[in-house]
């Protein structure tokens, strides 16, 4: 019996993603190319770099703030 992998964290193909930055969690939005919102999660610091590791190419948006400048 195979065991189901949890993909809720893994990149979905997305042509871009916006990140909202935190101390320690990161809010990422998945959108495709006709701007549907694919996938919405939230990752630990730890996970962002694995995650966008594993995704395709894609425009990445960050936001800026004055205190993070």
């Amino acid at each position: 019996m195979e065991i189901a992998k949890d993909t809720h964290n893994l990149p979905c193909g997305a042509t871009v993603y916006g990140i909202d930055i935190g101390k320690s969690i990161f809010h990422v939005m998945g959108v495709n190319d006709v701007g549907k919102v694919l996938q919405r999660i939230r990752l630990n610091r730890a996970d962002v770099i694995n995650f966008f590791a594993n995704a395709t190419s894609a425009l990445i948006g960050m936001e800026s703030c004055p205190r993070s400048q």
